[in-house]
């Protein structure tokens, strides 16, 4: 869904090696399916509509199949009518999809830029089609009105369970769930930084800890984590390097200005590791680390 959803088009060549014109997609995908799509990117492109057979009105779906013949004059209607004022459109949608974007958006810092934009876009279409309706004869205005406010109250539950899928999908959310699932089943440790042990008995050790950090050994963690996903049949959807960006980005990783890395050396027990600085405050199973708690 990425071309789709980035309305990007595919740049292709001519024999001469001169750029062909690219075509932009001008619509979105409509697909089913039993399981989610996976990754943050991936569902930041898309809307899912969950739904059961219990949903579902056989005597009004049976009704739509009977009269499907119709459809096609329907859409035919509809585009001739956008047609005619394409110009006029074309001028002012722009403003409304701004303003539909803003009422839509939750604000919430971890909100994905793509969320408001797709509800936006979905209510212009139900606005149009209502409008068109009314014009023809179809529909009241008081039949519509409550269409379009249905509409909207729909849509905001849907923006509401996207922005809940996308805070599941977080890579930083993920990364920690996972370790804070490993430390639960007694599989990886994390040692205080100040006390001289080397001893992990048998588990993993992913890195130290103190009152006001958390020392992480980025590889270790990230080949830990890895496996996990592996071992269910999934991957995290990054990169090592990328994951350290995202933790920066929120504020979890604490890094030096003065220096490129988004690792420090820290001297434990007499020897020198790079690891990720992550600010204890910000760490979801932090309490583990207080006096008494992990050891």
């Amino acid at each position: 869904p990425h071309s789709p959803g980035n309305t990007a088009g595919r740049a292709r060549m001519k024999a001469d090696t001169t750029t062909q014109n690219m075509y932009l997609p001008q619509a979105a995908l409509i697909s089913t399916g039993e399981i989610y799509p996976t990754g943050q990117s991936v569902v930041a492109r898309t809307l899912a509509l969950e739904y059961s057979r219990s949903d579902v009105d056989v005597a009004a779906l049976t009704r739509a199949q009977n009269q499907a013949h119709l459809y096609p004059h329907a859409m035919q209607a509809y585009v001739l009518w956008l047609g005619e004022r394409y110009a006029e459109l074309q001028k002012g949608l722009p403003a409304v999809y701004q303003e539909l974007r803003t009422r839509v958006s939750s604000n919430d810092e971890q909100e994905h830029a793509r969320t408001p934009g797709t509800l936006a876009a979905l209510q212009i279409g139900i606005d149009l089609m209502a409008e068109f309706m009314c014009d023809i004869g179809a529909a009241t205005t008081e039949e519509m009105n409550r269409l379009t406010d249905e509409a909207a109250a729909v849509f905001a539950e849907l923006g509401r369970r996207q922005r809940s899928r996308l805070m599941e999908e977080s890579t930083v959310d993920m990364y920690f769930n996972v370790i804070d699932s490993l430390l639960a089943q007694g599989r990886v440790t994390f040692h205080p930084k100040g006390i001289d042990k080397d001893t992990t008995f048998g588990v993993d050790l992913l890195g130290w800890y103190d009152d006001d950090y958390l020392y992480v050994d980025p590889g270790a963690a990230f080949n830990r984590v890895s496996k996990w996903f592996k071992d269910e049949g999934r991957t995290l959807g990054t990169t090592d390097l990328s994951l350290r960006r995202s933790l920066f980005e929120q504020a979890v990783l604490i890094k030096d200005p003065a220096d490129i890395h988004l690792t420090k050396r820290i001297m434990v027990n007499g020897r020198n590791h790079r690891v990720m600085q992550l600010d204890m405050k910000r760490v979801p199973f932090r309490d583990l680390f207080k006096k008494g708690g992990m050891f």
